[in-house]
This record gives structure tokens, sequence and C-alpha cells, in this order.
């Protein structure tokens, strides 16, 4: 089963394009539209080496580390939807 989460569109640099991240039971993907284009980042949860999560008082940012050095700060998900997030990448097993 796929779970399916969106940024808001009130958080910075996703007014018009906000982020989307897919996880389902052994991937996570996370796309973003551009002006010209778009972005996919896709990974088996087996490559992500740490999970961060950090709260602000409306929205939380996600920290990915995967194993090969690559960083990725996903901004503007709501708490619940970033605890969700953060739980389903954690435990990644």
């Amino acid at each position: 089963m796929a779970h399916i989460f969106k940024s808001s569109r009130i958080t910075t640099g996703n007014a018009i394009f906000p982020i989307t991240i897919v996880i389902d039971n052994d991937d996570f993907y996370c796309y973003k539209g551009h002006l010209l284009g778009s972005s996919t980042l896709a990974m088996s949860k087996k490559d992500i080496a740490s999970v961060g999560l950090f709260n602000g008082i409306i929205f939380s940012d996600i920290i990915i580390e995967t194993n090969g050095g690559g960083v990725y700060r996903l901004n503007g998900f709501s708490r619940s939807d970033a605890k969700k997030i953060y739980m389903l990448l954690h435990r990644r097993g």
C-alpha cells in the first residue's frame, strides 16, 4: 500500500509546485515540479542511512541522508504528515 504526502503551498519554494512524496513497502519517491520540467528522486528504503525530522511551529522539514552521502531536505509538510513520513522511512527494515 502506497502512502502519498504533499507539502503545503504556503511554504518556501512550494507555492506553485509542492513536493509530493510516495512511500510504499520497499521504495521512496519524491516529485517536485519546476517551471520547465520536473525532478524525481527515487530510492530503495535500504539506501537511506538516516532520517531527521525538524519541527517548526506549524510545518516540519524532513532530512534524508543516503548511504552514498547524499542529503535531501524536504520542507513544508504538516507536523502530522512529517511524523508519518519519518516513521515509514525509519522502520525500513
